[in-house]
């Protein structure tokens, strides 16, 4: 830990650990030609896999205790991410459109109207991206788990997916060579894939908007959900 400790709001469990760690930053190693986008893509994929087979019974932020008891139901973990109203405090101060935020939330509890499987609940990372991994001799290293869920597998694909939109089918298939395509349902994952894009489009306002205080990234986290909507149909 180097720039933060457990007083810190946002990343209680320290940052920047990777300078600790021997190897490369990932995208530092792409440039350097030490690997390739895809090479990392496939592999972390391997690494996640076994994260995933950590089981919880619960949806939501772990530890599980007195005070943070979890959701029993996807759906209802979903809906209430927002658990602070921080959406809310957006429209009252008028930094984002109060029809904006309703379209997206109206989309959102369509698209969980049509879930009609089992969803497991499992260890995700939550920011498995090239940034987050150290390349070494051996393979990359995860770092940064400030961001660990207990939700579907596929938030962790979601979230690449959403980060790298423009070339998501390729993040996908290097993805599902890593992970094992055998073990994914495609029409599962793409539903959830929405879901989460819509959840993650939202929760990231309040972000820029309140904890980081950043215009510029507001503006563009407003028109990244402007476009997710229109995408999403």
């Amino acid at each position: 830990m180097v720039y933060f400790d457990d007083s810190d709001k946002y990343f209680p469990n320290g940052f920047m650990v990777g300078e600790w760690i021997e190897g490369v930053p990932g995208k530092k190693a792409i440039k350097q030609k030490l690997t390739t986008e895809r090479e990392v893509i496939e592999k972390t994929a391997e690494i996640l896999k076994k994260v995933h087979s950590i089981k919880f019974k619960k949806f939501g932020t772990p530890p599980f205790n007195q005070g943070n008891k979890g959701r029993d139901d996807f759906s209802n973990w979903i809906l209430n991410f927002d658990g602070e109203n921080r959406l809310k405090r957006l429209t009252e101060k008028n930094l984002v459109p109060r029809r904006l935020i309703n379209d997206a939330q109206r989309k959102l509890q369509a698209f969980l109207n049509r879930i009609s499987f089992d969803i497991a609940s499992v260890m995700v990372h939550g920011d498995a991206a090239p940034r987050n991994i150290i390349w070494t001799k051996d393979g990359p290293v995860l770092i940064d788990w400030d961001d660990v869920k207990a939700t579907s597998w596929s938030y962790d694909l979601a979230w690449l997916t959403y980060w790298y939109d423009w070339y998501a089918d390729k993040i996908l298939s290097w993805f599902l060579k890593g992970y094992g395509a055998r073990n994914v349902n495609l029409n599962e994952f793409r539903l959830l894939e929405k879901i989460f894009h819509l959840m993650l489009a939202l929760k990231l306002l309040p972000y820029y908007a309140f904890d980081i205080q950043d215009k510029k990234r507001l503006n563009s986290g407003i028109k990244k959900l402007k476009m997710s909507i229109k995408k999403l149909g």
